[in-house]
């Protein structure tokens, strides 16, 4: 599809018939695959997305096995140690854990309404996170695209991950999950209101469906641009913020219930990508530990300032029983 034709389509999220806004040409800072990709953004509701789309093979050639992020396992490093220990200590809190928290942001998104039940992880990877609520009493259960992935999960004890999309979902019970998580997902779906119509079906009733995803209005997103390392170009698909999110969830009968900004490495990546592309520069300066805690005080203040550049919404599925459950 061309930029041209896929100015002619409606937003999806706000039904919005305006052109969308054309805004910067980007491509795979990631991995270096070829390809230029314009970063369009709806007038109405500032959803940002990326034209021309790719189908799901497509899509399938910007994501590496060997060497795409989300499937390594990095249990030894210390950013995952302490994101260990936070998920841990938010269950079994204590005066340090506590103090901690006051600090630190970077808690991934996990359930609140409850402590126990059936979880699905939408976007598993290798399991990281699933293994560490398994620990904790969850009845767990993943998805992933990734083969290799899926089968390091299963290895690890996790016995109820497979390989699919959020469409696999379909393959539950209706009714059948306490929560649904999907984190740094659904940027990447290509149709992001079907998993939600979905994640509504296959949700007992009160269930949470948590959703954790890059702020396209992130002070860092306004300030760097295509240099954004959240843009993650053309992996993240759709870029929503907090209130077109809100106003998705919203449409699809859930409650916004919480919402959290949790960011980390968001101006250290895009200051890596902002000096190559300026000056060249090869350094790898987001897999420096000493120099992501350098940088974490940006992160944190624009957090509170809920300018962050990820941020954490949870949703609850109405109470009332309706047609579709």
């Amino acid at each position: 599809m061309s930029w041209e034709e896929s100015a002619l389509m409606h937003c999806f999220n706000c039904l919005s018939k305006k052109k969308p806004v054309p805004l910067y040409l980007s491509y795979d800072r990631m991995h270096k695959i070829a390809g230029d990709f314009l970063i369009q953004q709806c007038p109405t509701c500032k959803l940002l997305s990326v034209s021309p789309h790719l189908n799901t093979q497509q899509l399938s050639f910007y994501y590496p096995s060997s060497s795409y992020y989300s499937y390594f396992d990095s249990g030894s490093s210390v950013l995952r140690k302490l994101r260990s220990y936070l998920i841990y200590r938010f269950y079994h809190p204590t005066v340090f854990s506590k103090i901690l928290f006051l600090f630190v942001n970077t808690i991934p998104a996990i359930p609140k309404m409850k402590i126990h039940g059936k979880l699905m992880d939408v976007g598993c990877g290798n399991g990281e996170t699933l293994r560490i609520l398994k620990k904790h009493g969850w009845d767990v259960y993943g998805v992933d695209i990734d083969e290799a992935a899926v089968r390091y999960a299963k290895k690890s004890g996790l016995m109820h991950v497979q390989k699919g999309t959020h469409e696999s979902l379909s393959r539950y019970p209706d009714n059948f999950f306490d929560v649904i998580r999907a984190y740094h997902v659904i940027e990447h779906m290509d149709s992001p209101e079907k998993f939600v119509k979905l994640a509504f079906q296959k949700l007992q009733r009160g269930g949470e469906l948590i959703i954790g995803t890059p702020n396209g209005m992130s002070l860092t997103s306004r300030v760097f641009g295509s240099c954004w390392y959240n843009l993650d170009t053309p992996r993240h698909q759709y870029i929503f913020s907090p209130s077109n999110l809100k106003k998705m969830l919203y449409r699809m009968r859930f409650r916004v219930t919480d919402l959290q900004f949790s960011s980390g490495g968001g101006f250290l990546g895009s200051i890596q990508y902002f000096l190559s592309d300026r000056f060249g520069w090869k350094f790898q300066l987001i897999h420096s530990t000493a120099l992501f805690f350098l940088f974490y005080p940006l992160d944190f203040v624009t957090d509170k300032m809920h300018m962050g550049d990820v941020f954490v919404m949870s949703a609850r599925k109405s109470m009332h029983k309706t047609q579709n459950g």
